[in-house]
């Protein structure tokens, strides 16, 4: 087995100076590589307002601390550390020595690294919301979700000014406000709040910068393709996107590649020859309850042991541009129900085993995902949008597209199967050739691989 400093090197070069492209290059068929320079556009789309320091203000709590923390920076600034007391509720403050203005504004998206969402520690299942108010006493609160986030790691919260202005998970309004109140007004506070509890002490959350308008760089919406398997279907998806010239990323099962209802290793070779990146699922075919499962995977090295073993198996057969890429597998991997010290150790693992870019689970109302923040964290975690099923029909798949459209953002469609009975294997194949027929003329969006994403705006 490779050691993990070789993978981290292999990733560390790959997502630094290189990006894939299309176009035949000798020996590689479609994928070619070029100085990622060379092809890139500036990706500093999105609007920092303010930051946390003197400069733009001052910090104040109730019933705790809020303060700056230089040990936890976030893209070279401090984060600021709310620590709160059992008293509740905790509010943070940061009160602007010049009001500042959120006009126009397509989107918010703000980092938040918090230490616990488990259920028993009062902190990651309070709610939490981050409260706005201009300087007539307006107030705009956007709520923020917590399922299924990482302990201590920053996470993009985002709320999408078209999509989610109506929608109470996202914003709250009060003393007269509606979403426009925040293009003809300005903030003079901003406040982080959230409910606390006898241990509250020991989970203190992390703020960082607010951006606006993070998108991408030519002001489209991105479809990123992930297929689950391997299933002998994917035969089926690769000839309808090879039909469109698209190119997908699929995830796989590798002690599945060979199996009579799979794909055999040289047909998995051929997908990457073809221009599509192969990324892990899981390595061990018979571990099937998801890496919140302490039986199957008991320690941190369990889990860092299998995708190590995935990476080099990747290496032997030459599909490495996957590597460090993966997708959640079968269940969700932080849920409120685990412990802390069960999250922490599968985190712990993930990162020992070379994971740097990782599609989720599904989150509240079929999330969209910010591009142009910039990375944030070690283990990147993306939730994806839609899970296809014997639902998804035409007109479904082509709401998806045109929602992506109107946000400019990143949306992750995870298929595993075409042409099968009910549940997860049952889209249609002339449902998913409507779906990428529609992306692929769509004049606002691009369908680009996962793993191009990761690189372009989360390495």
């Amino acid at each position: 087995m490779a050691n993990i400093e070789d993978y981290k090197r292999l990733s560390s070069a790959r997502r630094t100076d290189y990006v894939v492209v299309k176009g035949e290059t000798e020996g590689l068929g479609k994928a070619g590589r070029v100085k990622l320079n060379d092809i890139l556009m500036p990706l500093q789309t999105a609007i920092k307002p303010f930051d946390f320091t003197p400069d733009f203000g001052t910090l104040s709590a109730t019933n705790g601390t809020f303060a700056l923390d230089p040990t936890v920076p976030i893209q070279g600034l401090p984060s600021v550390k709310a620590t709160p007391t059992a008293t509740s509720p905790f509010t943070g403050r940061f009160t602007f020595n010049n009001p500042v203005s959120f006009a126009k504004f397509e989107n918010i998206v703000i980092p938040l690294r918090i230490t616990s969402n488990e259920a028993a520690s009062g902190i990651g299942t309070s709610a939490i919301d981050i409260v706005l108010t201009t300087t007539t006493g307006k107030t705009v609160r956007l709520r923020v979700h917590t399922l299924e986030t990482a302990p201590s790691l920053f996470y993009a919260f985002e709320w999408h000014r078209n999509q989610d202005k109506t929608n109470s998970n996202f914003f709250n309004y009060a003393n007269g406000a509606t979403v426009d109140t925040l293009d003809s007004e300005a903030i003079a506070t901003f406040d982080l709040t959230f409910t606390t509890g006898a241990n509250s002490a020991n989970y203190p959350i992390w703020i960082g910068p607010p951006k606006l308008n993070c998108k991408s760089e030519d002001n489209k919406g991105i479809i990123c393709i992930t297929a689950d398997g391997p299933y002998a279907s994917h035969k089926k998806i690769a000839a309808i996107l090879e039909k469109y010239d698209v190119e997908a990323c699929f995830a796989i099962r590798k002690q599945l590649v060979g199996d009579p209802a799979g794909l055999t290793e040289e047909e998995v070779i051929a997908l990457d020859r073809a221009g599509h990146d192969i990324i892990a699922h899981v390595f061990a075919s018979n571990k099937t309850a998801g890496l919140i499962n302490a039986t199957d995977w008991p320690t941190s090295k369990s889990i860092a042991d299998d995708y190590l073993n995935h990476w080099e198996w990747m290496r032997l057969i030459g599909c490495i541009n996957g590597i460090g890429d993966c997708v959640r597998a079968f269940n969700d991997i932080f849920p409120h129900t685990a412990t802390l010290t069960r999250q922490l150790l599968i985190r712990d693992g993930l990162i020992a085993g070379g994971v740097n870019f990782m599609r989720g689970s599904e989150t509240v109302v079929n999330r969209k995902i910010p591009v142009g923040y910039g990375r944030i964290a070690p283990l990147e975690i993306i939730k994806y949008a839609h899970s296809t099923s014997q639902t998804s029909t035409e007109e479904v798949m082509r709401g998806l597209v045109d929602r992506c459209a109107d946000t400019k953002e990143l949306m992750t469609i995870l298929i595993h199967g075409l042409d099968g009975g009910s549940g997860n294997q049952g889209m249609t194949s002339l449902a998913f050739e409507a779906f990428i027929e529609y992306a692929v003329n769509h004049p606002s969006i691009k369908i680009e691989k996962f793993t191009e994403v990761g690189k372009r705006y989360f390495a």
